[in-house]
Protein backbone atom coordinates (compact mmCIF):
# COMPACT_ATOMS: atom_id res chain seq x y z
CA UNK A 1 0.00 0.00 0.00
CA UNK A 2 1.18 3.89 0.33
CA UNK A 3 2.07 5.78 2.84
CA UNK A 4 1.61 9.23 2.91
CA UNK A 5 1.32 11.97 5.93
CA UNK A 6 2.55 15.29 6.28
CA UNK A 7 5.37 16.57 9.01
CA UNK A 8 5.95 20.15 10.68
CA UNK A 9 6.21 21.36 7.60
CA UNK A 10 6.84 18.77 3.99
CA UNK A 11 4.42 16.41 2.95
CA UNK A 12 5.97 12.69 3.35
CA UNK A 13 5.50 9.69 0.78
CA UNK A 14 6.38 6.44 0.38
CA UNK A 15 5.38 2.76 0.21
CA UNK A 16 3.79 0.26 3.56
CA UNK A 17 3.70 -3.29 3.45
CA UNK A 18 0.82 -3.88 6.02
CA UNK A 19 0.31 -7.84 7.66
CA UNK A 20 -1.35 -8.24 10.99
CA UNK A 21 -0.73 -5.15 12.74
CA UNK A 22 3.12 -5.33 10.98
CA UNK A 23 4.00 -2.44 8.52
CA UNK A 24 6.99 -2.98 6.73
CA UNK A 25 8.07 0.97 5.34
CA UNK A 26 10.31 1.79 2.20
CA UNK A 27 10.34 4.07 -0.98
CA UNK A 28 10.21 7.24 1.55
CA UNK A 29 10.36 11.03 0.20
CA UNK A 30 9.22 14.28 1.15
CA UNK A 31 8.57 17.37 -0.62
CA UNK A 32 11.67 20.12 -0.17
CA UNK A 33 10.00 23.12 1.23
CA UNK A 34 12.81 25.08 3.41
CA UNK A 35 11.03 25.72 7.02
CA UNK A 36 12.54 26.63 10.31
CA UNK A 37 11.79 22.49 11.45
CA UNK A 38 13.76 20.97 8.92
CA UNK A 39 15.94 19.92 11.51
CA UNK A 40 12.83 18.14 13.54
CA UNK A 41 12.17 16.91 9.84
CA UNK A 42 15.38 15.29 9.26
CA UNK A 43 15.06 13.35 12.64
CA UNK A 44 12.02 11.83 11.75
CA UNK A 45 12.77 10.63 8.42
CA UNK A 46 15.92 9.04 10.44
CA UNK A 47 13.79 7.37 12.63
CA UNK A 48 11.61 6.52 9.85
CA UNK A 49 14.56 5.21 8.07
CA UNK A 50 15.66 2.53 10.69
CA UNK A 51 12.12 1.31 11.29
CA UNK A 52 11.43 -1.78 9.43
CA UNK A 53 7.96 -2.33 11.03
CA UNK A 54 5.63 -0.78 13.79
CA UNK A 55 3.51 -2.74 16.36
CA UNK A 56 0.28 -0.78 17.47
CA UNK A 57 0.52 -1.76 21.43
CA UNK A 58 -1.93 -0.62 24.10
CA UNK A 59 0.30 1.68 25.00
CA UNK A 60 -0.06 3.19 21.58
CA UNK A 61 2.61 2.63 17.98
CA UNK A 62 5.84 1.51 18.40
CA UNK A 63 8.06 1.74 15.83
CA UNK A 64 10.98 -0.77 15.66
CA UNK A 65 14.53 -1.43 13.83
CA UNK A 66 15.47 -4.40 12.01
CA UNK A 67 16.74 -6.15 14.93
CA UNK A 68 12.56 -5.55 16.67
CA UNK A 69 14.37 -2.99 19.08
CA UNK A 70 11.52 -0.23 19.83
CA UNK A 71 13.49 2.92 18.65
CA UNK A 72 10.33 5.23 19.24
CA UNK A 73 6.76 4.97 21.25
CA UNK A 74 3.99 7.61 19.95
CA UNK A 75 1.49 7.25 22.78
CA UNK A 76 -1.89 7.58 22.59
CA UNK A 77 -4.40 10.16 23.53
Amino acid sequence: GTLSGHLPCNRLVGRAQIEKRVAVFSELSTSRKSCPELVTEAEILEILGQSQRWVGTEAGLELRDAQGKAILLQRGG
